[in-house]
């Protein structure tokens, strides 16, 4: 019994992630789903000016991201609006945080799973673009 108590404070202290570094994982895939967008273009991101985390109205586990990016576009900066949804997932104890990325509207596009679970702007799109968010936040 003393084993099992020992086992769960270890776990307790050791496996959870902070709310900050949770909100750092979404933003850093936010950024990546904004930059695979834009891979087929001269625009990239010059910085991230501000973040902004909520619950999203797709429901319970669902969180919304906002990034104010500066890009580089045409030699001149620009600032834009980068809106994320992503599912997280945690197991037992804080064991296994993950950030199932979902949806991005960013410059005129709309890609991902909408609240009901349909795909907009094509699975090709939309598969380039998770991968490029897994990349980012292993």
């Amino acid at each position: 019994m003393k084993f099992f108590i020992c086992f769960l404070i270890l776990v307790g202290l050791t496996s959870c992630q902070s709310r900050e570094d949770k909100n750092g994982v979404m933003a850093k895939g936010c950024e990546a789903a904004a930059q695979g967008l834009m891979a087929n273009s001269n625009d990239q991101i010059d910085s991230i000016s501000s973040q902004t985390f909520s619950n999203s109205t797709y429901g319970s586990g669902y969180k919304s991201v906002s990034l104010k990016a500066n890009l580089m576009r045409d030699g001149y900066l620009e600032d834009e609006n980068i809106e994320c949804i992503f599912f997280e997932n945690e197991g037992p104890f804080g064991i296994g945080y993950s950030a199932e990325f979902i949806h991005i509207s960013f410059n005129g596009n709309d890609i991902g799973k909408d609240a009901e679970g349909n795909i907009k702007g094509g699975i090709n799109d939309f598969m380039s673009i998770t991968d490029s968010v897994g990349k980012a936040t292993r």
